[in-house]
């Protein structure tokens, strides 16, 4: 677990869990690694407490429940309890809802939350007794051209390009909806304090390899920067290794070696703190080897399988 805030402080609540950041939870564990019990004077005010603890609450390294529930809280017919065994396929389109698009928001802040990042380590290289240190002046400037940045994140298969142009005192920020202005502070745990075409917001970024996950107005969504530098290394060794999400069992393989698929395939499936992972095809291809059978147990990481281009 990469990261675990949990809303202790908000009144109300009962928090109860035994993991923090930094705990491997194993397949042998109870699923459940946090409980939060909210109480009030009604059924309202008790929602809009647990509400607001779901809001708060932020966890990234393990995949979890927390949009769900915050989607069951704030359904109408729940609220009003109407509640049988048949709740959750009634309310489906709502309570599970197709993946949009990321937009421009949350790109605007993992854009913020680098350039911060990267302005903090230049600074921290820079010669504090010479204030005039090439190294500590990072402006951006580049001979015959404007100041600018190219950045690129990746949102599943979709590759975002954002241009982030040096400013005064923050940067222009080139999106797919088009120019946002942006500024603000960063704390070293990720926290953000920015400023989006003059209107405040907070959030807070987690970094975890290449992946970041952006937590702001109670939502989150997770991209991935690919980094130029880094790209062309991890692509030589990895191309068409597909590996287990997290630790778990496999409880099903729906190809063999040989087989051809297509791009969304599904290939294989791994359990996990009693719920079900499915690994699908990134591209189309044939499979070129399956490294184990139904049953094994498998780390976080290990390669499933290969999946090779065909001829």
């Amino acid at each position: 677990m990469d990261h675990l805030r949990l809303p202790f402080d908000l009144a109300g609540l009962r928090v109860d869990s035994g993991v923090r950041a930094g705990d491997s939870v194993s397949i042998h564990y109870d699923p459940m690694i946090a409980k939060i019990i909210a109480s009030g004077a009604d059924r309202t005010e008790a929602l809009g407490r647990l509400a607001a603890a779901l809001a708060a609450t932020e966890v990234v390294g393990l995949p979890t429940n927390r949009m769900f529930l915050q989607a069951i809280v704030a359904e109408p017919a729940f609220a009003a309890a109407e509640l049988d065994t048949g709740f959750i396929e009634r309310h489906r389109a709502t309570l599970l809802p197709a993946p949009l698009p990321v937009n421009d928001r949350v790109l605007a802040l993992a854009a913020l939350f680098l350039l911060l990042d990267e302005a903090r380590i230049s600074a921290a290289a820079a010669d504090p007794a010479d204030p005039w240190s090439p190294w500590g002046l990072a402006p951006g400037w580049r001979l015959n051209r404007s100041a600018f940045v190219d950045l690129t994140f990746a949102d599943h298969e979709a590759r975002i390009p954002v241009r982030a142009h040096y400013a005064d005192g923050g940067f222009l920020l080139d999106l797919p909806g088009g120019r946002v202005a942006v500024e603000g502070t960063s704390t070293q745990d990720g926290g953000l304090i920015a400023r989006l075409d003059g209107v405040r917001t907070n959030a807070r970024v987690v970094r975890s390899g290449a992946r970041l996950t952006i937590f702001s107005a109670g939502t989150e969504r997770s991209l991935d920067h690919i980094d130029p530098r880094l790209a062309s290394i991890e692509a030589t060794g990895t191309a068409g290794r597909l590996v287990a999400p997290m630790p778990g069992t496999i409880i099903r393989i729906a190809v063999s070696a040989g087989e051809e698929v297509t791009k969304g395939t599904a290939l294989v499936v791994v359990e996990a703190m009693k719920m079900e992972h499915t690994v699908t095809a990134p591209r189309d291809g044939r499979v070129k080897s399956v490294a184990f059978t139904v049953g094994d147990l498998v780390d976080e990481g290990a390669e499933l399988l290969v999946l090779e281009d065909v001829a």
